[in-house]
């Protein structure tokens, strides 16, 4: 039984956008060019392979998290140039 699912999206500078994958839900993959469409489009997704991939959830709502993995550099402001 699912308690939660954990979602990984990492940034793809090539293709300038968001592309996330699960563990938790099986043939979970999608992209996204924003945070905010990412969401919308993790949501629907999720909800579909749910239903077929027959997954038994552990209530009403299960929580979702979406782990953003986006590095970026810090100039240091008493570097010598």
């Amino acid at each position: 039984m699912l308690r939660s699912i954990m979602i990984r999206a990492v940034w793809d500078d090539e293709a300038q956008g968001w592309v996330a994958t699960s563990e938790d839900v099986p043939g979970f993959v999608t992209g996204a060019g924003t945070v905010e469409e990412l969401r919308t489009n993790a949501l629907h997704l999720i909800e579909e392979l749910i239903e077929l991939n027959r997954i038994e959830l552990d209530g009403p709502e299960t929580p979702t998290h979406i782990l953003l993995d986006n590095a970026m550099r810090v100039a240091n402001p008493r570097a010598v140039a």
